[in-house]
């Protein structure tokens, strides 16, 4: 039976470590509660950090005395040549390390790519190679023995099927690692079923490597589709997780994925890329890989940009509706001229005016992704249990409460898509067919969808 956290009981768990971290992992559930609840987050932040102390120049240059190079050592020991690099010990770790430069030439770089299977593997174990070749023109070239994989912005969509109506529908950027961890490392919900029921599922290749943008869409709109035609579906996370992802972005992966664009404000707002615009502003490339880009992009001139803003009542508003011109007054040094013409909205929160605003919604959650100001203002000053008693609690689901919920529904299909939590909490704990029993039961055949 799980445990169900109450204020008090996480607070005597809370009071068992002395670090955040231990009591992290292990105690999720009482974490995860005070997370969701908002309960003693000041008892949580006293808590104590662990800093993991383990690298020392020491330890490091006992590693780096163990390789012949600078490029060995890097790729030999990453952790410590990152830890090096970072603390600026290199010249302490690596003064003993000659660094060998390699001068590369068309046939020197075919030689070395025919060692790898894997653009990714090619670019971490011969950089210099890779990106000579990248920066001549010839790496499709030296590359068309590869393996055609993702990486941290492309991504392809593939779905297992069972014969007893369920599906699975995945995104990677590796189709052979992924397919290997299914029925191999027995990881996901693939594995679970076919180790529950026993049965083989018949592997679709949905969609070939496309971008992280059009992928995560695609996903979504994949899973729908097997939904809609009566799948019942094993996906235990809204599509669009993107899996491991490296965050290291260089000019040439944010040239590579801005070509998919054609506005600089879809790429600046796409879903799961807040790392390449970061990286593009903060390096100064940003108007480089948006060269290409024309369509509906506007060159904002003082001139328009105050016309812009004449036609907004508030600074927010401006904001809002005109980034651009906002950041190009930023960036001009006139944006007090800008706000010269527009009000700034301000809200003055009391325990009435809150208790008002809260009124208006059914969750927490909805509360303040759509009022941060208000929630801020109630949680700061211990009103929020106060003015959320009316919001919608989570249901702790068990058999009976399960039993109750699945009465008002005839179909499972109806049962799953209106009350997902209590289906899969009885489908987790066994008892999904039990309190299912009552209603009509539908023969899935191995064609109930089609690509």
């Amino acid at each position: 039976m799980p445990i169900i956290w109450t204020e008090e009981k996480c607070l005597k768990e809370i009071n068992k470590y002395q670090y955040n971290g231990d009591f992290k992992r292990k105690s999720p559930g009482a974490y995860a509660a005070c997370k969701r609840n908002l309960w003693h987050i000041d008892k949580i932040e006293k808590l104590k950090v662990k800093i993991n102390r383990h690298w020392t120049p020491e330890a490091a240059l006992i590693l780096a005395r163990k390789c012949k190079s600078r490029i060995e050592f890097r790729i030999s020991y990453p952790n410590a040549y990152s830890i090096s690099m970072r603390k600026n010990w290199d010249n302490i770790v690596m003064a003993h390390l000659p660094e060998i430069k390699q001068k590369w030439n068309f046939d020197k770089c075919q030689k070395e790519a025919e060692k790898y299977i894997t653009r990714t593997k090619f670019n971490k174990g011969a950089g210099g190679a890779y990106m000579y070749a990248l920066k001549n023109k010839f790496l499709d070239q030296i590359c068309g023995h590869m393996e055609v994989v993702g990486n941290e912005h492309k991504r392809m969509i593939y779905a297992y099927e069972f014969s007893d109506g369920y599906a699975y529908v995945g995104l990677t950027y590796n189709e052979k690692k992924r397919q290997y961890e299914h029925f191999y490392e027995k990881r996901g919900p693939v594995a679970k079923h076919i180790q529950k029921t026993g049965l083989e599922p018949k592997y679709v290749k949905l969609n070939n490597y496309v971008s992280v943008y059009k992928a995560v869409k695609l996903e979504d709109e994949f899973i729908n589709r097997y939904k809609h035609s009566g799948w019942k579906m094993l996906n235990g996370v809204k599509g669009g997780a993107l899996g491991g992802n490296e965050r290291q972005w260089t000019f040439e992966k944010c040239l590579q994925i801005a070509k998919d664009f054609t506005r600089k404000e879809d790429l600046r707002l796409a879903l799961g890329l807040g790392g390449l615009y970061n990286a593009a502003n903060k390096n100064g490339w940003w108007d480089e890989i948006c060269a290409h880009m024309t369509e509906g992009n506007v060159k904002w001139t003082k001139t328009e940009v105050l016309k812009a803003a004449k036609s907004c009542e508030f600074v927010g508003e401006f904001q809002k509706k005109y980034g651009a011109a906002y950041r190009s007054a930023k960036e001009g040094g006139y944006l007090e001229d800008v706000r010269s013409l527009l009000k700034k909205k301000i809200n003055y929160w009391d325990l009435e005016s809150v208790t008002k605003e809260a009124s208006k919604y059914k969750t927490i959650v909805e509360f303040q992704k759509n009022n941060s100001g208000a929630y801020n203002y109630a949680h700061r000053n211990g009103l929020l249990q106060k003015v959320t008693a009316h919001m919608s609690k989570l249901t702790y689901w068990n058999l009976e409460l399960c039993k109750t919920e699945a009465r008002k529904y005839s179909k499972k299909y109806d049962f799953m898509l209106n009350s997902a939590s209590c289906y899969n909490h009885a489908r987790k704990n066994g008892y999904l067919d039990e309190i299912c029993i009552h209603m009509e039961q539908r023969k899935w055949g191995k064609n109930a969808f089609s690509k």
